[in-house]
């Protein structure tokens, strides 16, 4: 039996959408098969499982907190918070990797979030917070209640690290400061999750209004709105 034009064509578009619908399976399956974290797998002292569990907290989104809030995205994270109250400027180009000539006047925790979800191999939720962490401090609050560890990068001064070590102490989760200054880096790890007696970062802090301090205190660090009363260091 001779089969005309029209029967052709259409066997011709079957061919077509068979040959489209085998390959398009094949990449999903072959996208499926991809494992990114396969190098981290191999390692002995890591667990990607657990990794992938783990939501993050970036306070400040500025040289430190840009690289760390990098690495969190491609290690898996379950999930990252940005908290930062400033837009980029033209002098934070230098250094901080997320922004670009396109991203000045923008508010950078959506400027990270948009470059963060180009690396985003995991599917880890970014959060952008475009907050005045001290004058919203509930807000922190409630996105350290979600999370599983605290970086902490803003720099308003010691009596904020203070709070961000109570507020971590309060709920037991480790704490990861850092900061630069214009002749040398600094970064210290203070990990809350220990047992109790566990000296704190407020130990090496010359901190000396006691009020403010009690303020600042455990008993109340997590019902507080607003921590604008806290002192600022000097520039």
């Amino acid at each position: 039996t001779e089969v005309g034009p029209s029967e052709q064509c259409a066997m011709r578009a079957c061919v077509r959408a068979s040959g489209m619908s085998s390959s398009s399976s094949s990449s999903a399956n072959e996208s499926k098969a991809i494992d990114v974290f396969k190098r981290q797998r191999a390692a002995r002292f890591w667990d990607q499982e657990v990794g992938a569990q783990q939501v993050g907290l970036v306070l400040g989104v500025g040289g430190v907190g840009c690289t760390v809030a990098m690495d969190l995205v491609r290690i898996g994270f379950r999930k990252v918070f940005l908290v930062d109250r400033d837009v980029v400027d033209d002098h934070n180009l230098n250094r901080q990797m997320l922004y670009s000539l396109g991203d000045i006047g923008r508010a950078k925790v959506d400027a990270a979030r948009d470059a963060l979800e180009r690396h985003n191999i995991g599917g880890t939720e970014i959060v952008a917070l475009h907050i005045d962490a001290a004058k919203e401090w509930k807000r922190v609050v409630e996105a350290a209640r979600e999370s599983t560890v605290i970086f902490n990068g803003i720099d308003i001064g010691d009596y904020w690290d203070y709070a961000v070590s109570s507020l971590a102490m309060c709920l037991s989760l480790p704490v990861v400061v850092g900061g630069t200054d214009p002749i040398a880096g600094s970064t210290l790890t203070v990990d809350f999750s220990g047992p109790k007696g566990k000296p704190c970062c407020a130990c090496m802090m010359d901190l000396t209004d006691r009020e403010v301090l009690d303020r600042l205190g455990k008993e109340h660090i997590l019902e507080l709105e607003s921590i604008e009363f806290i002192p600022h260091d000097k520039l």
